[in-house]
């Protein structure tokens, strides 16, 4: 939604699932070969260099760091308690919450502040507060 979150972050997701799709699309290559191919003639072929999805490599070597993953169950575990905190007072999850203040350990404020938009937004929350500090969520 580049009306929410600009230009670039849609573009940055764009990008994200275009790249996720191609990988998905690999994958289902080996056990449904002629499905995978004209899917890849007709959405990616016009964008890539090359004319067959069999003819592609899996290129990219993946060592996830540990502070991402870490950060993502943060994230996770944040969501979880707005879904809980909703749920035990029989709240719609669209329902508008107004303040969610969350602390999380020094090592993971940055991620998690960066995350504020998109937290804000799948909270309902009209306002978010990130501190440091063990971590807490509080609504």
């Amino acid at each position: 939604k580049p009306d929410l979150y600009g230009k670039d972050a849609s573009d940055s997701g764009k990008y994200g699932l275009y790249t996720a799709y191609m990988y998905i699309l690999k994958m289902i290559a080996i056990y449904m070969p002629h499905i995978a191919e004209y899917v890849y003639k007709e959405v990616f072929e016009p964008s890539q260099k090359v004319n067959s999805i069999h003819k592609h490599t899996w290129d990219i070597e993946y060592s996830p760091n540990a502070g991402i993953l870490k950060s993502g169950e943060i994230l996770l575990n944040i969501a979880f308690e707005v879904r809980k905190y909703k749920a035990e007072r029989s709240l719609s999850l669209r329902a508008p919450v107004k303040s969610l203040n969350i602390t999380v350990p020094q090592e993971f404020f940055e991620f998690i502040n960066d995350s504020a938009a998109d937290l804000k937004y799948c909270a309902a929350a009209e306002e978010i507060t990130v501190g440091i500090g063990e971590f807490k969520v509080g609504l």
